[in-house]
């Protein structure tokens, strides 16, 4: 299971995610994240995160819904 940052705008919706492993520690991965995007949104997450944002669902007040239309 991977893990990740995923940074997210303020509706919840993923804008990218940033893989922590052993090159890419937790640390240096929300740097990143903070660089590439400063006014979003960060939460640590694994897989079973990723496949809800690839779902179309976003990420609002601490669970996943479906994207408004």
């Amino acid at each position: 299971m991977n893990n990740y940052i995923h940074v997210l705008d303020v509706d919840g919706k993923r804008i990218t995610s940033i893989v922590i492993d052993i090159l890419t520690k937790k640390e240096k991965a929300l740097e990143q994240a903070k660089s590439i995007a400063p006014d979003c949104v960060y939460i640590e997450g694994g897989d079973d995160m990723l496949n809800e944002f690839l779902a179309g669902k976003i990420y609002k007040n601490g669970v996943f819904i479906d994207a408004p239309v």
